[in-house]
């Protein structure tokens, strides 16, 4: 037993000397072609805009701006070239496409065109002869400015941050698919109480939800209600997305859905 375990390692020694007097043999990127130039990144973005969200995937914009599709290409040599399609669609529908082929541009741009509001899909594609091809998917949510203006001064009365729910809540609003109140309601169960004074409280239901300066006899007159403790705060708010004002002077104005 003892003999045949030497004459095991005896050949393992043998073997792996052998080995280290072959030279080494190099791999040229010749031999990978089709892997030698390849994306390193695509970013979506849009330029000189105050109400967006940077994203590999992921976009929200304003009503009339241009998304931007960047592109940074890696490994690309002499006598490459790649190829770029760009296919856009809204609900489904075709709206627009673009092409860029045979280029050796390794940071080229695709400017689209303004959207309207609603939801949108870019796919894009990369090829070339000696690209392995990539296909990606993208989403734009395209938002109405007046709803953008009205549901960020509402978060930033009450304290509410300025993060991706402000941009999911605005892009419903553009859509139609939620209403002010709702929006409403959500900032009043996230709002920290205890930050805001009944005076401040009152000013900030008049600033954020009728988007407007107060009225000092409005003013003095909930006020007035909160500190007999004759409403709850809930109810005054209740009062506030209830009212006439709200309904009419404000999301008829600006078209956001009550």
């Amino acid at each position: 037993m003892k003999i045949k375990s030497l004459k095991k390692l005896s050949f393992l020694f043998v073997f792996a000397l052998i080995l280290s007097v072959i030279p080494s043999i190099s791999v040229s990127a010749a031999s990978y072609d089709r892997d030698f130039v390849a994306i390193k990144k695509v970013k979506l973005w849009v330029q000189n805009s105050h109400a967006y969200k940077r994203g590999e995937v992921k976009l929200y914009c304003l009503e009339g701006e241009s998304p931007v599709l960047e592109t940074q290409v890696k490994g690309l040599t002499k006598g490459n070239k790649y190829n770029i399609d760009v296919t856009l669609y809204k609900d489904g529908r075709y709206v627009y496409s673009d092409s860029l082929y045979g280029t050796k541009n390794t940071a080229p741009l695709f400017v689209l065109p303004e959207l309207e509001a609603g939801r949108y899909m870019v796919v894009y594609s990369f090829s070339g002869d000696t690209v392995v091809q990539k296909d990606f998917s993208y989403e734009i949510d395209v938002m109405k400015e007046d709803a953008f203006n009205y549901t960020s001064n509402l978060f930033a009365n009450f304290g509410i941050p300025t993060d991706e729910v402000l941009y999911s809540f605005v892009y419903q609003l553009s859509d139609e698919k939620i209403t002010v109140g709702e929006v409403a309601d959500y900032v009043y169960l996230h709002f920290k109480q205890d930050t805001l004074t009944d005076e401040q409280f009152v000013k900030n239901l008049y600033k954020g939800l009728l988007y407007r300066d107060y009225d000092e006899g409005g003013y003095y007159y909930w006020l007035g209600k909160l500190q007999s403790k004759e409403l709850t705060r809930s109810k005054v708010f209740a009062e506030f997305v209830g009212s006439y004002e709200l309904e009419h002077n404000v999301c008829e104005k600006y078209n956001l859905p009550y």
